[in-house]
């Protein structure tokens, strides 16, 4: 089993990129010939998961590392995630970052 001083954030940066371009040559691959209205029904759309992705890639392995030490897809999570935010706000609000909402 690896442990966080095996981990790599540049290996595992280039790992998610090449699964996230494999799936795109998917995508691609499945909507060649179909008109657009067709495409939208062919399997490999770009979901909110894959699109995180490619930001934990980018953005989140340099700040934290290891995703198995951080990752929790929101909508996976026990908790609706306004419930969550509110209650580490409420517990930890000066540690807490809050990020602007899109």
């Amino acid at each position: 089993m690896d442990t966080d001083a095996d981990f790599d954030a540049t290996e595992c940066k280039r790992a998610l990129h090449k699964y996230l371009a494999a799936h795109a040559a998917l995508r691609e691959l499945f909507a060649r010939g179909l008109t657009a209205e067709q495409a939208k029904k062919a399997p490999f759309h770009v979901r909110p998961k894959r699109h995180m992705l490619l930001h934990v890639a980018d953005d989140l392995l340099q700040l934290w590392g290891n995703p198995r030490n951080f990752w929790c897809y929101a909508d996976e999570a026990i908790y609706p995630s306004h419930f969550v935010r509110e209650e580490l706000l409420s517990l930890h609000a000066r540690s807490f970052v809050v990020q602007a909402e899109t």
